[in-house]
């Protein structure tokens, strides 16, 4: 395990990638928000029901993907490492009780298992080509559709832990750095520009927003 975070502490090829053109948008990401139907969130479950649908949905995955790691297998720096690198939620860091983390060798494409959610699963580019990424997890979401029996409601949709992401199942969000915006004293007008357009706003790391802050995510 030493090995293995020894060898990949350096920049992730999604973001190190140099084919963007942009100097404002860092990135792009695609994530795929699922729960099971009839089934409490994760962190309402029994703890031998979270294992279980911990075991089940990760078993299920694990055909997509090249690396899976057990969240308690982790140490809690390791756990940090990931969250750094968008990977998984803040509060998996504390609390990794019968969560999994899965991805593939460039970290491109990832899952997380008994998060905040059921299953979420994850596409970064340097880019918002947000036709590629959706091509890049469709798929699987579409295949474990075919297996288990996803949480739904008449009026919101897909359901979800956060009611704010309730509804379409994915989330689109673009990565950007405003550092220009910020020093001319901009950001509120952006925002509600972002608001206008049905857009959220956010600190990249987190729920909350720092107007201070240049690193910020658009998501739909």
């Amino acid at each position: 395990m030493q090995d293995y975070f020894e060898n990949e502490i350096s920049c992730p090829k999604w973001l190190c990638d140099d084919t963007s053109v942009s100097d404002v948008v860092l990135g792009g990401e695609v994530l795929f928000i699922r729960n099971l139907s009839d089934t409490p969130f994760p962190l309402a479950l029994p703890e031998d029901k979270r294992e279980q649908i911990g075991e089940n949905l990760s078993d299920e995955l694990e055909n997509y993907f090249e690396n899976h790691f057990p969240l308690n297998k982790l140490q809690i720096q390791d756990r940090y490492y990931y969250w750094e690198r968008f990977l998984l939620p803040y509060p998996l860091i504390v609390h990794p009780e019968y969560g999994h983390l899965l991805l593939d060798s460039d970290e491109t494409l990832s899952a997380v298992v008994n998060g905040l959610d059921h299953i979420s699963i994850r596409y970064l580019m340097n880019d918002i080509d947000f036709d590629s990424m959706l091509d890049g997890t469709e798929d699987i979401i579409g295949q474990l559709g075919e297996k288990f029996d996803w949480a739904t409601h008449s009026q919101f949709g897909y359901l979800s832990s956060n009611p704010a992401n309730c509804g379409a199942g994915v989330i689109l969000s673009a990565f950007c750095h405003i550092a220009g915006t910020v020093i001319a004293n901009k950001f509120d007008h952006l925002r509600d520009i972002a608001k206008a357009h049905g857009l959220g706003i956010g600190n990249l790391w987190g729920q909350g927003l720092d107007t201070g802050s240049s690193f910020v995510r658009i998501y739909t």
